[in-house]
Formats: C-alpha cells, sequence, structure tokens
C-alpha cells in the first residue's frame, strides 16, 4: 500500500476544516448519526506503487465529498500524460448512512500541494505505519 502524505502546513489546515465539520455536524445529532473523526489524514492506495514513474504535474486537495458513511476530501494527482489518479483523504465516519452533508466552506479549496511524502504504508486495525519516505516536489 502506499501512502501520500501532506506537508504538515497542509495537515494542519485540514484538521482544523476536520475539527470544525464534525462539531458543527454532531452538535444537532443524536448518538446514532455521530461522525467520528478518521486519522492520519492521508491518501491511500490499496496497491503498491507503479514500477513505471509519471512526471507529475499537479496535485490538489478539493472540497470535501460525502459518500455512504465517510466524509473525505478528495486527492487528485496530475500527470504530464493527461491521466489521472483520484484517491482520497477520509476524515470522518459514522455508524449510519449520512444522509445530509455537513455544511462546508468550500472557499478554501481547492488546495493546490507543491511538496508531500509518499511512503510505503501498513494498516492493521487501529495502527498504521509508513516506511521508505520520500519527498515529492511538484
Amino acid at each position: 500500500m502506499t501512502a501520500y502524505i501532506p506537508h504538515k502546513d497542509i495537515l494542519l489546515k485540514l484538521s482544523q476544516m476536520q475539527k470544525n465539520i464534525i462539531f458543527t455536524y454532531n452538535r444537532k445529532k443524536t448518538p446514532l448519526e455521530f461522525l467520528f473523526p478518521q486519522y492520519p489524514l492521508f491518501a491511500f492506495t490499496p496497491e503498491p506503487e507503479n514500477i513505471v514513474n509519471k512526471k507529475l504535474e499537479s496535485c490538489s486537495i478539493l472540497a470535501p465529498k460525502l459518500e455512504d458513511c465517510q466524509l473525505y476530501f478528495p486527492f487528485v494527482l496530475k500527470y504530464a500524460d493527461g491521466s489521472h489518479d483520484n484517491l482520497q483523504i477520509v476524515f470522518a465516519t459514522s455508524k449510519q448512512p449520512i444522509k445530509k452533508a455537513p455544511e462546508i466552506n468550500s472557499d478554501a479549496f481547492p488546495l493546490q500541494l507543491r511538496v508531500f511524502r509518499k511512503a510505503r504504508a501498513v494498516l492493521e486495525c487501529n495502527s498504521w505505519q509508513i516506511f521508505d519516505d520520500k519527498w515529492v516536489k511538484v
């Protein structure tokens, strides 16, 4: 599994947005509808990274989206050959499907990343580890 790790400044912005979104949503809900924070705020690919290295053209984080029982920030990698990878940074989940998306101020998006880390990752239960991390500049 490969992890894409935003720079610490971007991670701070994402965690502040995560906190505000979850706090605002949970104020008006019953315990069964609560949103729970998810960590780490990394994007993961299920398979190991491809051996072929493509030239990265841009990397951006888009406004949060809702999918069934989770909220996530879309993490988009665009390459010089025109292809792109759409990943997710899951930041909140619920025990039940979320019927109405929380109010989100999308003025801050898209966030353009100029630098991030790429690493091998292992996720097991409630723990995660990263290995062989490398900085990537766009």
